[in-house]
């Protein structure tokens, strides 16, 4: 298939498949260099969770040179739906290599092996400019909320009326939440990333933590807690799925 057939196409959800048995199971996938050896439909799925997938690829005009992944920064958007958020990054200076949207919806904008311009002014351990190091993937949510009388507005100013996470983090105490089909997928694109690139969990960090005092994303959206407990339960899920003969 060509590049720009798959850049045109629409991936249909992939029928669920079993888990393989130790004896059965596939080889890590080589590192991807384009986005035609991606997709989400050949994740392993080691939880009970089964997601409909709206998955496809969307090339970002201004995307970067070449990326050799050291590390994956997670942000939220700060917005409310999968398509407009898409359309904001195909028309400004910003990219990102994946969208994940409230259903469990990934849309790839860029490929792992190109730069995509996300961390802005950012380091971590040693690493400056992350922009340079790091696949960046954003979670399709509003983030930190205002409580205004009984109620609860967004960034915008807008009324809120979905769910709230009670939370003191990066100086705000309400959150719109991940959904449960957005962690999946945060565990699911971990292990992924483990098997094609070695990314450990510790390689995953919050644009908070490489940003301090500068970004708050996306400290209040995990059920688990901070990044560190994100971290840690991507950990697990890793060794669970080395467990299991999946990486």
């Amino acid at each position: 298939m060509s590049f720009c057939k798959t850049v045109r196409s629409i991936f249909k959800p992939a029928a669920p498949k079993p888990i393989p048995n130790r004896e059965q199971s596939p080889s890590p996938p080589p590192p991807i260099e384009t986005i035609d050896e991606v997709f989400i439909p050949n994740f392993p799925k080691i939880d009970k969770a089964n997601y409909p997938l709206a998955s496809r690829s969307s090339v970002d005009p201004d995307m970067g040179g070449t990326l050799t992944p050291k590390l994956v920064v997670w942000h939220h958007t700060v917005s409310y739906d999968t398509p407009g958020t898409e359309n904001w990054f195909r028309t400004t200076a910003a990219d990102i290599h994946l969208l994940v949207g409230k259903k469990g919806e990934v849309v790839q904008m860029v490929p792992f092996n190109r730069i995509a311009h996300h961390a802005g002014t950012s380091s971590w351990k040693g690493l400056q400019s992350l922009n340079n190091h790091a696949i960046g993937i954003e979670f399709v949510n509003l983030g930190p909320l205002k409580k205004v009388g009984e109620g609860y507005q967004d960034y915008y100013g807008r009324a809120y009326n979905g769910e709230v996470r009670k939370r003191k983090a990066q100086g705000f105490d309400y959150w719109e939440p991940f959904t449960e089909a957005q962690e999946q997928r945060f565990l699911e694109i971990g292990l992924y990333l483990y098997k094609a690139y070695g990314l450990t969990a510790d390689k995953h960090i919050g644009h908070y933590e490489c940003s301090p005092g500068r970004k708050n994303d996306p400290a209040g959206g995990f059920s688990w807690g901070d990044m560190n407990a994100a971290r840690e339960k991507l950990r697990e899920y890793i060794e669970a799925a080395k467990r299991r003969g999946l990486a």
